[in-house]
């Protein structure tokens, strides 16, 4: 039998870990199926930083500007644009090409990829869907995320993307609404689950004894960009939050543990966090940053409860059977987890300046049946989601 291979276009190799856990279970389901999968990383990595090759890498135009030019969004968007035609497309249409030519289609997806800050991803896509129709390979979005509004510039550079796609979905209503007035009533969108959610359970059983609770941080930066409402949230501020956080978590019976999905930023706040606690006297472990997937899946298998900032932190924790909850600092996450009946372990960014945070948290902890109510009914969503598209690809 003749078996199909597909290029799938995402940020795979990211050093934020839960960019990886979309692609793996999207993998996963696709070689269920009979398919060879082919990894596409619309950031230019060819693997890993310390092992794979870095086609052409963001590090040495990171270090030209200062971080008060990076801070302005006209400069971003022009950096962004002259970085892409000056440097980046040659290389990566040619190798690009390389992939896709060897391929029967391209996916792309999932994650935030819908989106146009500062015209990184328009570009990109752009070129991977112009390549797939000159070479007259089918291509296909699952599981993707419309984030912001898509202005006139973004839409033109996934116009190429939109008009040629098999198949479309979206990972929530939210994205697919935002879509609607691109694509036209006539095209279907659908809407399953984050491709995250499929991944498959954990075979490891945690040893009876002291219930842990992982933190899963993000720098306070983040908050800043996304929630005008908490931007008067100082640094100290935030660390008071992790401290009553960790407080509350204490006298529940609970041991902690700092963690992060493997962002450098992210791993540098947990430090800061960790220190705070410690000064004030909180017994707490802290995780080493998380350089593969495996280092990841690892450390959230290892506890009973996640409070998880990053979204797709919460979304492994979730498909590896630890009880969530998480903070919401963007739209997209409460819509994310409103596609899998769960908005309710979502807690609002305003939880930052609660006196006593962990009691928004502990009733989601406590729900009997969280994680597992739903879980068999939108994994059984994603691969139908994954077998639809295939079947207007090859079929």
């Amino acid at each position: 039998m003749n078996v199909k291979r597909v290029v799938i276009a995402a940020e795979v190799f990211s050093a934020n870990l839960g960019d990886y856990a979309i692609y793996d279970s999207l993998k996963t389901i696709l070689e269920q199926q009979g398919i060879e999968v082919v990894p596409l990383d619309l950031s230019l990595r060819k693997g890993w930083a310390e092992e794979g090759e870095v086609l052409v890498g963001p590090q040495g135009w990171a270090k030209v500007f200062k971080n008060g030019l990076k801070k302005i969004s006209l400069y971003r968007s022009l950096s962004s644009r002259l970085k892409w035609y000056l440097v980046s497309k040659n290389k990566a249409n040619e190798y690009w090409e390389q992939l896709i030519e060897k391929s029967d289609g391209v996916i792309v997806g999932g994650g935030q990829l819908l989106t146009d800050t500062n015209q990184y991803f328009p570009l990109r896509i752009g070129a991977v869907a112009e390549i797939a129709k000159r070479l007259n390979k089918p291509i296909s979005v699952i599981g993707c995320g419309v984030g912001g509004t898509l202005t006139k510039n973004s839409f033109r550079g996934f116009k190429e993307l939109l008009s040629n796609a098999t198949y479309i979905s979206l990972r929530d209503y939210t994205s697919r609404d935002k879509l609607k007035e691109y694509v036209g009533g006539d095209f279907p969108l659908h809407v399953s689950p984050d491709i995250a959610f499929g991944l498959p359970a954990s075979r490891t059983v945690k040893l009876a004894g002291d219930k842990v609770c992982g933190l899963n941080v993000i720098p306070l930066s983040i908050f800043h960009r996304f929630v005008p409402e908490v931007r008067d949230v100082s640094e100290s501020d935030y660390l008071l939050f992790w401290k009553r956080l960790a407080e509350g978590a204490i006298k529940s019976g609970l041991k902690l543990v700092i963690m992060t999905n493997g962002n450098p930023d992210d791993q540098a706040q947990a430090n800061n966090v960790y220190n705070k606690l410690v000064e004030s006297g909180i017994d707490v472990q802290l995780q080493n940053r998380p350089k593969r997937p495996s280092d990841l899946y690892r450390q959230i298998e290892q506890v009973d409860y996640l409070v998880a900032m990053r979204m797709h932190a919460g979304i492994v924790g979730c498909a590896l059977g630890r009880k969530t909850a998480t903070i919401a600092w963007d739209e997209k996450i409460p819509g994310v987890w409103r596609a899998v009946n769960n908005e309710d372990i979502v807690m609002r960014y305003d939880i930052l300046k609660d006196s006593n945070p962990w009691n928004r948290i502990l009733p989601v902890f406590e729900s009997p049946g969280w994680p597992n109510d739903n879980k068999e009914i939108y994994q059984n969503k994603i691969h139908h989601d994954v077998s639809s598209c295939l079947k207007t690809m090859f079929e």
